[in-house]
């Protein structure tokens, strides 16, 4: 943990900081460093830690995760259990604007706050929990579920690991509404995880797409502009990664929702799917399937395998291992193991029994996907 001094305002590709001092992460602290925009200094202490044996109704905690989508929706669980124990706790979560999306709604916080945090902010809260790192490098993170890692940290049991997303009747309406439902099976499909290291390689993703055109299925591919590899235009293929205007992340979401079935990476829609309770393949080779979606009854996995898979491998600058064959071949090799045959079998499989989408009632502030049998 640093502090961060910004003479002048700042950007940062999308993130505006302001001018003022800052409490950041490290490795954020030397990428401002390395732009020169900012001086940096060690702070006299790292904030209130928090203490779970005491009392804290009445009292203030600022719980501290940058991003990303999904590692902020596995942290719902233990707003929960904050609140069930305390539940006049003033709780705050801060991450960069971008995120704020996944946490909107959450009726456990009673505030989302921007990241970077203010140093005059900071000093406020009566404790601060620093998850900063924790999934990248807590000597736990290959062994818990990340939920649990979490829970483990701030040294909080949870009565339940599930998480829960959040969409507003209103969003529910507006996304049938833009996409009304076909006669055909809609399949949602999150075409490339935030890293190379765990995207499934596009070429054979564009198979999965074609044969699920082909089985009668329709397709909404999700993503970030220019994620998506152009698989041939198809009446039943709408890519949405490059649509106009661009959708927010909440109208994904809800978009998400209207689907029989999700196929994305280890990545936030695999997550997210398993919080509405919507049938969900899930593709995994860096990391073990169970430390990421064991709490999530509706998600199946697959998982490929490489000469060093499980490797681990979070992306710190590089986009694959030093050591193994992914940096020579351009792509995960233990996802590319994965044949799109097998992998649009399961997508079938896992929505077989799906449940038909419920919207809500216009007076409910917001409302769960029902979870599907099967």
């Amino acid at each position: 943990m640093h502090l961060a001094r910004f003479d002048t305002e700042k950007r940062f590709g999308s993130i505006l900081i302001p001018a003022g001092e800052y409490v950041v992460e490290d490795a954020h602290a030397g990428e401002f460093l390395f732009h020169e925009a900012c001086r940096v200094q060690a702070p006299d202490n790292l904030g209130t830690p928090f203490v779970p044996t005491r009392d804290w109704n009445g009292r203030s905690l600022l719980i501290v995760r940058s991003g990303g989508f999904g590692d902020l929706l596995c942290l719902t669980p233990l707003f929960r259990e904050l609140k069930r124990r305390w539940p006049a706790l003033r709780l705050h979560a801060a991450c960069f604007e971008h995120f704020h999306g996944i946490l909107q709604g959450n009726p456990d916080l009673d505030r989302i706050v921007p990241y970077p945090v203010p140093t005059r902010d900071w000093k406020t809260y009566d404790a601060h929990l620093w998850l900063e790192n924790a999934v990248e490098k807590h000597p736990l993170a290959r062994t818990l579920h990340i939920v649990d890692l979490f829970a483990h940290i701030a040294a909080v049991p949870l009565a339940s690991g599930e998480t829960v997303y959040w969409v507003a009747p209103d969003e529910a309406e507006k996304a049938l509404a833009a996409r009304p439902r076909t006669g055909r099976r809609r399949a949602g499909i999150q075409v490339a995880a935030s890293v190379p290291s765990r995207s499934y390689p596009p070429a054979l993703l564009n198979q999965v797409v074609g044969e699920l055109l082909r089985r009668g299925w329709e397709v909404l591919l999700f993503g970030k502009p220019g994620q998506s590899s152009c698989p041939p235009p198809h009446p039943h293929l709408a890519d949405l990664t490059d649509c106009h205007p661009r959708l927010s992340f909440r109208e994904s979401a809800a978009l998400l929702a209207t689907c029989d079935v999700c196929l994305a990476p280890d990545s936030v829609f695999c997550h997210l799917a398993g919080s509405l309770g919507l049938p969900a393949v899930g593709l995994f080779g860096p990391f073990p399937a169970g430390l990421r979606v064991a709490r999530a009854a509706s998600i199946r996995t697959l998982t490929g395998h490489c000469p060093i898979s499980p490797c681990f491998h979070h992306q710190r600058g590089v986009a694959f291992p030093e050591v193994g064959p992914c940096r020579q071949s351009g792509q995960c090799d233990a996802l590319a193991s994965l044949a799109p045959l097998a992998v649009a079998d399961l997508v079938e499989e896992a929505a077989r029994n799906a449940s038909p989408i419920l919207i809500p009632e216009p007076d409910r502030p917001a409302f769960d996907i029902p979870a599907r049998s099967g």
